[in-house]
């Protein structure tokens, strides 16, 4: 996925790939998981947005 497909509204990413990303980042997925909640899904535009970008 690109980074503007990420930053679109309806876009879903698996747990499994937010934790990929968070790690790629080098940041702890269980902070993500605290402040967007434990999900088997995420809007990729808030993971993109909790990433930073």
């Amino acid at each position: 996925m690109t980074l503007d497909e990420a930053l679109e509204e309806d876009n879903v990413v698996s747990r499994d790939e937010a934790k990929a990303e968070c790690e790629k980042h080098s940041l702890a997925f269980a902070d993500l998981v605290d402040e967007l909640g434990d999900h088997s899904e995420y809007k990729s535009r808030d993971v993109m947005h909790w990433l930073g970008y």
